[in-house]
């Protein structure tokens, strides 16, 4: 939705709709107003192009919407699975906010621990065996020494390319969220042979404070 072309949205917040923190390499994107804001503008726009530019069209007619995220792009988000962005306390808290896909902070990769090296084959043929710290647990395990506060009000994080299509159709709600397989399985380690995500155990060594 950012950028002019196309009938686009460019985003108000930031540098060129990315908010900045040099010292630190990391970029970010403000949910509200740029996500929220830019999503309806854009599609209010795409309907109106298509009733003048389409014979007899109807926004009944529309039967799905495309989107297109960068990854991983993860956020922090409360017991509802609302952006911690949209709570008046972190609403200008560049650590509540989207972490962009290309964020390059200098993390460690995650430990070599058992759990890991029974997983390797699986995580070998998704991604060559490393893990990016641009990706789904090196950017929330910053949190805990960094950004106490957001780490402490955040009940869960949620990746950009599920956040949008849920906020969309009002599936927010982790009782009802359904995430992307390739997010989850490439940047948050989803594997069937862990049980799932990452347990515990093994995240506890990412860092001790992390839950």
């Amino acid at each position: 939705m950012a950028g002019k072309s196309h009938g686009g949205v460019e985003y108000e917040r930031g540098t060129a709709g990315v908010i900045l923190s040099p010292r630190r390499r990391i970029s970010r994107d403000s949910i509200r107003p740029d996500y929220v804001r830019g999503a309806e503008v854009a599609i209010k726009k795409a309907l109106a192009d298509a009733k003048k530019n389409v014979r007899g069209f109807k926004p009944e007619q529309v039967v799905g919407i495309g989107v297109d995220t960068t990854g991983s792009t993860p956020l922090p988000v409360d017991q509802n699975g609302q952006p911690l962005a949209f709570n008046k306390k972190f609403s200008k808290n560049p650590a509540a906010m989207a972490w962009c896909g290309k964020t390059t902070r200098a993390l460690p990769r995650p430990p070599k621990s058992p759990r890991w090296q029974e997983a390797a084959p699986t995580i070998s043929r998704q991604m060559c065996g490393i893990y990016s710290s641009e990706w789904f647990f090196s950017k929330n395990s910053a949190l805990p020494a960094n950004h106490t506060e957001v780490f402490d009000a955040a009940s869960s994080w949620v990746e950009l390319a599920d956040y949008v299509p849920a906020a969309l159709t009002g599936t927010e709600s982790p009782d009802k969220l359904t995430v992307g397989v390739c997010a989850a399985g490439h940047k948050a380690m989803f594997n069937k042979n862990w049980g799932g995500y990452p347990d515990a155990e093994f995240l506890l060594q990412l860092d001790p404070k992390t839950r």
